[in-house]
This record gives structure tokens, C-alpha cells and sequence, in this order.
């Protein structure tokens, strides 16, 4: 692979992704960075180019001398902000190749990626992880307003009327109420299609569900 950038004189060069080529690159430098989590690969090389309103143009490339050296990829999320609906762009999987690491290759990607959702009208943007890259850029940790605390031991005592099972696509519209229900009065929460859910709960995905007394589907997990 070569940058289809013509100024040569730039030693580090960032583009969209164009071809199935490209994509298949990220993928497997995003795997090799992130190599420690199980699945990650995988799931980048099967399933990323499914999720819902996915655009290569959105997934970018930095070329160091020619050779990839890193890329990071943005999703085109919604964000509930009261009554108000924000396009937010979702910075994800920003990787870096072990040999480019002193070479400014994130903070240039994340350069690029701000770039883009200037251009294109976007209201908020979010990244997770690298807090060293996006401190600088006024970009902050966004977490949920609520926490489960439950004490191990006194679960023991109870009797339990539950059962888990694997999720499946049978089970979305369902999911995709309880994500309603729960996340309306929680700031900043992202609004999720069935396409989400379906893309999550196909086969081999770590979908699952908790079943009441009668069979009902009452909570779910994504690992």
C-alpha cells in the first residue's frame, strides 16, 4: 500500500480508507495493536464493515514514508441530549504500529478526525481510551451517571428465580426497549437503532440475556 497523497515531501500523510484493501490493513493493524483482547481481531476483520452506517471514507489512514503506521476509525452515532438529538462522531480504535510510536501518528490521526467532523456538521465528538492523545484536544472521559453496587455475599443468600441465556436477533426489539426505557433520563446517552442490537446479537457475538420466572427477557449484556 502507498498514500495517494502527491506531496511527497510530507513525511506522514493521513487519508481515507477507499478500497477493501485499505480496510483489511486497519484491521489487522488495529488487531496487532490491541492484540491482548480476545476476539478483537475477529471482530474487526467480520464484523466492523456491518455495523450500522458504516463508510469506509470514515475509516482513516496515516502513512509514515509510505508505510502504514497507524488508523483510527469513526462512527456516526446520535446522542439523546434531553429533547435535542446531536450527531456525535465516535473516535474508536486508535492504533499505532510499534515502529511508529515516536512519530506523532495519533495526534495526527486525531487531528484528521476533528478535521472531518468539522467538515461535516458533526455536534460533539467522543474517544475512548488514549487519554495522553485527547487531553490535549479539551476531549474528556464520558461515563454513565448511574453504578450497580452489589455486595457478592448477600447474593449467595438469595433464592434466584433467573436464568441467562445467549442473546439472539429474535431478542432485539426487545433489547432495543429496555435501552429506551432506561437510558431517557440519562445525559448524553447514545440512541441505538435495531441494527445495533441485531449486529450485537448475531451468531458468536457475547450477547446475553436474563430471563424471569415466566420467560420474559428483563435485562441484558454485552461483553
Amino acid at each position: 500500500m502507498t498514500p495517494r497523497d502527491s506531496n511527497t515531501a510530507r513525511d506522514l500523510v493521513v487519508q481515507p480508507a477507499e478500497t477493501m484493501e485499505d480496510l483489511d490493513a486497519a484491521a489487522a493493524l488495529s488487531a496487532e495493536f490491541d492484540a491482548e483482547t480476545e476476539g478483537y481481531g475477529r471482530w474487526q476483520a467480520e464484523w466492523s464493515k456491518g455495523y450500522p452506517g458504516f463508510s469506509p471514507d470514515r475509516t482513516r489512514l496515516a502513512f509514515w514514508r509510505g508505510s502504514l503506521a497507524g488508523t483510527m476509525r469513526i462512527h456516526s452515532e446520535t446522542m439523546r441530549l434531553g429533547e435535542a438529538r446531536l450527531r456525535t462522531g465516535l473516535l474508536a480504535w486508535p492504533s499505532t504500529g510499534a515502529k511508529y510510536r515516536d512519530k506523532g501518528v495519533a495526534r495526527r490521526l486525531l487531528e484528521d478526525a476533528m478535521h472531518y467532523l468539522h467538515e461535516h456538521r458533526y455536534h460533539v465528538a467522543l474517544l475512548f481510551g488514549q487519554p495522553q492523545v485527547h487531553y490535549p484536544f479539551g476531549l474528556t472521559h464520558c461515563l454513565p451517571e448511574y453504578t450497580i453496587d452489589v455486595e457478592t455475599r448477600e447474593c449467595l443468600k438469595l433464592d434466584n428465580p433467573f436464568r441467562v441465556r445467549i442473546g439472539n436477533v429474535a431478542d432485539t426489539p426487545m433489547l432495543q426497549s429496555l435501552h429506551n426505557d432506561n437510558d431517557q433520563n440519562v445525559a448524553c446517552s447514545l440512541l441505538r437503532m435495531r441494527g445495533h442490537f441485531a449486529r450485537r446479537s448475531r451468531p458468536g457475538a457475547q450477547c446475553y440475556v436474563l430471563l424471569d420466572e415466566r420467560g420474559r427477557v428483563g435485562a441484558y449484556f454485552f461483553a
